[in-house]
């Protein structure tokens, strides 16, 4: 009849070879993440420069617009200035016109007025003044008075008349002048502003990405992801097949059914705890807690405890564990050249990889030693079998149904 120890032992080994399957499957993952996430990256690039481009093309062509908005208010304010300087012309000219007119007016009165009263009051010898005086002499003093008084009257309402058109004309100026002013403004900002927007347009241009740019992303990615591949195809295969080969060495060699292997951590605490005395006793207990809705919990409860225990059980058990994992280890030796002979009749595409792989068995042994399983037991201890269980079943579950993936691209 097989030990207590070496039952224990035999559920370390089982849980240490869950641990090192959800290890392996947790480095292939990281690696077809890495590669997803290059691919992401270079969509996003390739979006982001596509983006960029549609953005520089918009802004373009509104660009395009403006300028052409603001040649054409050049134009219409140019024109509008011309017209408002024509104003400003015509006003002068009609105030100014119209003012010599009554100036000549008033200065022939007033040289009427003037010679009335110089020929009555002291005629001269002078043929112009003469002839007045020949006119006038013999015309009555009222008369001569309502001649001067007329002149007077005439001149005063002259000046007056001068200085109406002069407050007349000025509003009308100034309004044509600030009509102007605000045009050739206007023509000067619009001339700035098209200036600034062919600059900006330069600009554009130089900040528009060429148009192999998308090529070159590509280009430039095809390169990392083949490094990529480089560094890990290798290591992602391995991990496939050390992962496959460890699940055949724990059908062939598990103490237990591989329907109770989510319960090690509970079958290890009824051991470790003497609720039983060997596997048949444990499995008995099991059966019974299967019973409740507890179980759940229950596994819980005991991966807690076996946790804070493990070193010391380890330590107790180092010899019988020791020669546990080391058969182990050589079962999952065995069977990677099946493994490997599988991988090559699956996939073609991989075969140099598993030439590589069979030029460097020592390397792919080195991943399966028992210190490598011990480890990786010690490495997983915050996890629970029942979580250990869920790896080792979704890797069944690949290989019973066809599915085996042996690249992550």
């Amino acid at each position: 009849m097989e030990t207590k120890e070496a039952t224990l032992a035999g559920l370390y080994q089982l849980r240490a070879g869950m641990s090192f399957i959800t290890k392996k499957l947790s480095t292939m993952k990281e690696i077809r993440e890495g590669y997803d996430n290059l691919k992401k990256s270079e969509e996003r690039d390739i979006k982001d420069l596509r983006a960029k481009r549609a953005r520089i093309s918009e802004e373009f062509e509104e660009n395009n617009k403006r300028i052409k908005k603001h040649r054409e208010n050049v134009r219409y304010e140019t024109d509008y200035a011309e017209d408002c300087k024509g104003d400003i012309v015509t006003y002068m000219f009609r105030n100014i016109a119209l003012t010599i007119v009554f100036v000549l007016i008033v200065g022939v009165v007033g040289l009427f007025g003037v010679g009335t009263a110089i020929t009555f009051g002291a005629p001269i010898e002078v043929p112009f003044f003469k002839s007045f005086f020949d006119f006038f002499k013999d015309t009555s003093f009222l008369s001569v008075v309502g001649g001067v008084a007329g002149t007077v009257v005439s001149i005063i309402g002259g000046v007056r008349y001068i200085i109406w058109m002069a407050d007349d004309m000025y509003p009308d100026v100034t309004s044509a002048r600030h009509r102007r002013y605000k045009s050739l403004n206007s023509v000067l900002e619009s001339r700035n502003e098209v200036a600034r927007l062919k600059r900006r347009q330069e600009e554009l241009k130089a900040l528009t990405p060429a148009d192999d740019a998308e090529a070159v992303i590509h280009r430039a990615y095809d390169e990392r992801k083949k490094q990529y591949k480089q560094r890990y195809d290798a290591p992602f295969l391995e991990a496939r097949i050390a992962a496959e080969a460890t699940l055949m060495a724990l059908d062939n060699t598990a103490i237990i059914d591989s329907s109770d292997w989510e319960s090690t951590d509970l079958l290890i605490y009824y051991l470790q705890t003497r609720r039983a005395d060997n596997i048949k006793d444990a499995l008995a207990c099991l059966d019974r807690q299967k019973q409740t809705s507890a179980i759940v919990n229950a596994v819980k409860q005991a991966h807690q405890d076996i946790s804070a225990k493990m070193d010391a059980s380890t330590r107790s058990l180092s010899s019988t564990i020791s020669t546990s994992m080391q058969n182990l280890s050589s079962e999952i030796r065995a069977g990677i050249g099946s493994v490997v002979s599988s991988v090559k009749k699956l996939d073609s595409r991989i075969s140099d990889v598993s030439a590589r792989i069979d030029e460097s068995n020592s390397r792919l042994s080195s991943l399966c030693t028992g210190q490598a399983l011990q480890s990786a037991m010690i490495e997983k201890m915050s996890s629970n079998s029942s979580y250990l269980a869920d790896s080792v079943d979704s890797l069944r579950s690949s290989i019973n149904s066809g599915v085996r993936t042996y690249s992550y691209t």
